[in-house]
């Protein structure tokens, strides 16, 4: 196209009209607000046009928007050349126009990508900042191609300790161990491969320190190289054992009681067996003399007797006795004066446990200590006697001690 210095169209070449949409006759007729929509892009080729009317450029070239004839709006590259006369007067000026709406929006497309890029990034940046695990990545010999240290310990763990580093120089006393085998499975396999282990002690005093734990996740990509995040998890180790410690401690608790009502249960089966039994005689010898006996098979001692006192509480004759020994205590007396320890806690009606050595009545199967517990028997006139049982030492009384009930302990 080529315009005078009004500037009035001249002539139209076919490639203006198609860009436009405007023919020959419409451009004769039509001004720059016709079809420059924006005063912006008005504004500046205004003053483009002036300044080549001038001489102070002889072209010059600028981007704007027009409107075609059908309304639709396209980008365009204006380029104007001025022709002069040999008084440098400008005789007409020739303009080229391309349409460049598809570069425009190339370049939209670019401009919202990179920025969708950097958003992205940004986030993931953000997000990888925000994991508190250290990140490494590592090619297939254990060479370390990036660090992150983990959140907080910047300073603790410094990049020049990691960089350019192999694992098995950094952690040599787990790198055959663990850190090897699970990098070569992470690239045949191409699956994460997860690890959990000790570090090892730092501290001289073994006995005060508790290990340390860490988890290490290796992740493959590509053929050569792996991400290898490495995890603090002492606290939920040791947490770990204290619930494994507290469930041991409730499962040995359940046996306990376990026991015990079992034993119960197996107290109440004796005592209806000794009611039967006692149903059957009035001789008071003979029942309590059952009552021993049947305590003794269902306690599983090596002996179990009873000893009632003088009136003048200056011996203890043994009466009443099961034993699995070859001979018997019955008839002997024991004096008081020579166990005044034992008696003093009798005669209050205290009960006690001991390990101490036995009389020899059997040298060949008798071990020379017994576990031994010893509880008074009492009417409501006071203490009247005691009941002894025995157990070799490595074995604990099945019973807590109390004191008997002279009265109870006749009507088992």
């Amino acid at each position: 196209m080529s315009l005078d210095p009004d500037p009035r169209y001249l002539s139209l070449n076919p490639a203006m009209a198609e860009i436009t949409g405007y023919s020959e006759e419409d451009w004769s007729a039509l001004k720059a607000e016709d079809y420059t929509p924006y005063p912006e892009d008005r504004e500046r080729g205004e003053i483009l046009w002036n300044e080549l009317l001038s001489g102070y450029t002889n072209n010059y070239e600028y981007e704007k928007v027009i409107c075609r004839k059908d309304g639709r709006e396209i980008w365009v590259r204006l380029q104007l050349f001025a022709v002069r006369n040999a008084q440098n007067e400008p005789l007409f000026a020739i303009q080229f126009l391309e349409d460049i709406s598809e570069r425009k929006r190339a370049e939209t497309h670019l401009r919202e990508s990179l920025a969708d890029l950097a958003r992205s990034e940004a986030r993931y940046r953000a997000l990888y900042e925000a994991i508190p695990d250290m990140i490494l990545q590592v090619d297939r010999q254990g060479l370390v191609l990036s660090y992150k240290p983990p959140r907080g310990f910047a300073s603790a763990y410094p990049d020049d300790r990691y960089l350019n580093q192999y694992i098995q120089d950094l952690f040599p006393e787990h790198w055959k161990t663990y850190f090897a085998p699970l990098l070569e499975k992470a690239f045949q396999t191409g699956e994460i491969q997860v690890i959990e282990y000790p570090l090892p002690q730092i501290s001289q005093d073994a006995a005060e320190a508790l290990p340390e734990y860490r988890e290490a996740r290796l992740l493959p990509f590509g053929p050569d190289e792996a991400i290898v995040l490495v995890r603090d998890i002492t606290l939920r180790k040791r947490l770990e054992l204290a619930q494994q410690t507290r469930e041991a401690e409730l499962t040995a608790l359940v046996q306990q009681r376990t026991q015990q009502l079992e034993r119960s249960l197996q107290f109440e089966s004796i005592l209806r067996r000794l009611t039967h039994q006692i149903r059957a005689t009035l001789d008071e010898k003979q029942i309590l003399q059952t009552v021993v006996n049947e305590l003794g098979k269902f306690l599983g001692v090596l002996f179990c007797n009873v000893g009632l006192y003088d009136s003048r509480r200056t011996y203890s004759l043994i009466s009443y006795e099961y034993t699995t020994l070859s001979t018997s205590g019955v008839g002997a007396r024991v004096q008081m004066k020579d166990f005044p320890l034992f008696y003093e806690q009798l005669w209050r009606g205290w009960c006690f446990q001991l390990c101490a050595r036995d009389r020899q009545r059997d040298p060949n199967t008798l071990p020379p200590y017994l576990t031994k517990l010893a509880c008074p028997i009492a009417d409501d006139q006071g203490i009247l006697g005691d009941l002894w049982l025995a157990r070799p030492p490595e074995e604990s009384m099945p019973l807590t001690p109390k004191t008997l009930n002279f009265a109870e302990f006749t009507e088992l």
